[in-house]
């Protein structure tokens, strides 16, 4: 998915999107450096972690939150 509007691909509609919204692939992946070609995702990769406020993978949780390496997400304890 090369358009800026939208940047990630959703393998269960089979068509590029603006954010990941289908229960299966919840998570917008968009590679290091990358602004296009994004993938949703069952689960964040290894390295990242799911910040539930916007579905999105992140390498570094904002501030307040921490990386858990149980879950994968951003949590506040």
């Amino acid at each position: 998915c090369t358009s800026l509007k939208f940047p990630y691909i959703d393998q269960s509609l089979q068509k590029c999107v603006a954010k990941c919204t289908t229960p299966v692939y919840q998570y917008a992946y968009m590679p290091v450096g990358s602004t296009t070609n994004g993938t949703c995702v069952k689960f964040c990769p290894n390295g990242t972690f799911a910040l539930l406020t916007n579905n999105t993978c992140v390498a570094t949780c904002p501030n307040g939150l921490y990386g858990s390496t149980t879950n994968n997400t951003c949590t506040a304890t």
